[in-house]
This record gives structure tokens, sequence and C-alpha cells, in this order.
């Protein structure tokens, strides 16, 4: 649970972010939030005006290959959060096919680093990319006939 001083930082980030701040400013914010999301950010980044979500997706997707694997797992929760608008808290990427992995011998860790970030990288850089509208990309899942789904444990 966040404290009020946290809600409260998080609401004036949210603030300067409607602000129309230089992109220096906003990359910064937002690489705060990177390492902050899964339900630490706040219900506030999700509720952020459309134009400020088109100017954060590429910010944010153009600097995941300068990001820790950290920072890129926090980038890819905040897109899809933003792209949801709701907080997808405990957020956990995890391969489609799950349940045949025998529990004692996967390691998520594991397979995050080696094949589900550099995967879902590209998924989501190829959805940002795609010719669509605005309003067709929100609705477009990135993660659509991949092996890589994205889960939430609110609560």
């Amino acid at each position: 649970m966040l404290d009020i001083w946290e809600m409260l930082l998080i609401l004036f980030l949210c603030l300067r972010l409607e602000s129309n701040p230089s992109e220096n400013e906003m990359a910064a914010i937002l690489g705060f939030y990177t390492l902050r999301a899964g339900g630490r950010e706040g219900d506030q980044i999700p509720k952020v005006s459309d134009s400020v979500k088109q100017r954060a997706f590429p910010l944010l997707l153009g600097r995941l290959n300068t990001f820790n694997e950290r920072q890129s797992h926090g980038a890819l929760v905040i897109v899809e959060e933003m792209r949801r608008g709701e907080t997808v808290c405990k957020a956990f990427f995890f391969p489609r096919e799950f349940g045949t992995y025998r529990s004692d011998s996967f390691n998520k860790q594991e397979w995050w680093i080696r094949k589900g970030l550099p995967e879902a990288k590209d998924l989501y850089q190829r959805w940002w990319n795609l010719n669509l509208s605005w309003q067709e990309k929100k609705e477009t899942d990135p993660l659509r006939g991949s092996n890589i789904r994205i889960s939430a444990h609110c609560g």
C-alpha cells in the first residue's frame, strides 16, 4: 500500500506529464515509473490522457535496449497499463503454455531473460509501429498470437 507522500508524488508526476513537459523531463518521469511498475506506481499512470500516452510509448519502447531487465520489464508493464487504461498490479510475463512446464524444472527468471524479454520487446515495438489508428492500437493486444502472456495478481 502506498503512503500519502508516495500518492502525492505520483499524482504530481502525472500532472507534470499532462503539462506537456520536455522530452527529457518526460523520459525522466517515465524512467522513474519503470522502476515502480506492477502496482507500486499507483493507479494514475494508466489514466493519463491519450496525448501523453502517444508521447510516452515511443519514449519507453525506444529505450528498451538501454534499460536493464528490471526496467525493461517495468517499461513493458507501464505500456500495457497505459494501453489498457488500468493498473496491472503484480504483473508478470510467462509462457502461454506455462501449464505444460514442470514447476520444479522451470526457471521463470531464466526464461524471462533468455526468451520472454527479447520476444516481448520485439512484439511491443512491432505493435507500436503498426499502421493503425490510436484507438485500434489501444484495442490490439501486442502479445496476441505469441508465446507470451501477462498476468496480474491484485489483492
